[in-house]
C-alpha cells in the first residue's frame, strides 16, 4: 500500500483515488488537522495515523512517522 503525509486536501485526493482503484492508503496527519478532514479521511482512507504537533526534526513529526511507515 501507500503512505503519505498531509495535512488534509492532498491525502483527500490520493484517498479518493487509491478507494477506486482498490488500494491500501496509509495518511499520516498533524493532531492539529481539522476534525472534518480527519473524519474523511477516516471515511475514505485504510487507516489513518494522528501525530503530535511537534518541531519538524522530532521523530514523531508526521512526515518522519510517514517515512518510517513507509518502509516497514
Amino acid at each position: 500500500g501507500l503512505v503519505e503525509a498531509t495535512a488534509g486536501n492532498t491525502g483527500i485526493s490520493l484517498a479518493q483515488l487509491c478507494r477506486s482503484r482498490g488500494m491500501q492508503l496509509t495518511v499520516c496527519l498533524p493532531d492539529s488537522t481539522a476534525k472534518s478532514k480527519v473524519d474523511l479521511l477516516r471515511c475514505l482512507a485504510h487507516d489513518v495515523v494522528l501525530c503530535p504537533s511537534v518541531s519538524r526534526d522530532d521523530p514523531q513529526h508526521f512526515q518522519a512517522v510517514a517515512a518510517r511507515l513507509a518502509l516497514e
